[in-house]
């Protein structure tokens, strides 16, 4: 029989080819009524699914919430063992483990504290001869500053001895220099 049927079914299991009518009812093509029936069956069986997917997945959560609170659990008792408290429960190979343990921490705590320790006495080694050198500097620009300031006076005199000279006559004067 071709044609319509009108039935009534949920909106969510409502397939593309179908039409809404103003009245709440779908109408179907009656050549689709075995695939829409098909489609409901499978989309009940899916609901079901999805229960005892939920259900699996909340399995799983609460085995993994268990893990993760054991690792916690183990975590702490380390962190307490490794803080020197609770020891009693531990038997003497476990202590010795424990002991071997903490010296190979201690052991790289050392190092890298000599290590950074190196570096900083390299880096202030270096600031300290970095000032000895910019105050050896300052002073040879100072001692420099100096010697021209002599020289310059020097000639000043000698320019005005040889200016009165020049001028007055002949006097007596000796300018000697030597370069020792």
């Amino acid at each position: 029989m071709l044609g319509t049927v009108a039935v009534r079914v949920r909106w969510r299991m409502v397939s593309r080819r179908t039409r809404k009518s103003k009245h709440g009812l779908i109408l179907l093509n009656t050549s689709n009524i075995k695939t829409t029936i098909e489609r409901y069956k499978k989309a009940s069986s899916d609901s079901s699914n999805m229960t005892s997917i939920t259900e699996i997945n909340a399995q799983h959560y609460q085995q993994e919430s268990a893990k993760l609170r054991q690792q916690i659990q183990m975590l702490q008792n380390s962190n307490r063992h490794l803080m020197g408290d609770s020891l009693s429960a531990l038997s003497v190979k476990e202590l010795k483990q424990l002991e071997n343990r903490l010296e190979r921490g201690i052991t790289r705590i050392r190092s890298k504290k000599h290590e950074m320790l190196l570096a900083e006495i390299e880096y202030l080694q270096k600031k300290v001869l970095n000032h000895i050198y910019i105050c050896m500097i300052k002073r040879i620009y100072m001692c420099v500053y100096i010697y021209i300031q002599c020289l310059f006076s020097l000639s000043v005199l000698i320019l005005q001895m040889l200016h009165h000279h020049l001028h007055y006559g002949k006097s007596s004067f000796i300018i000697c220099f030597t370069g020792d």
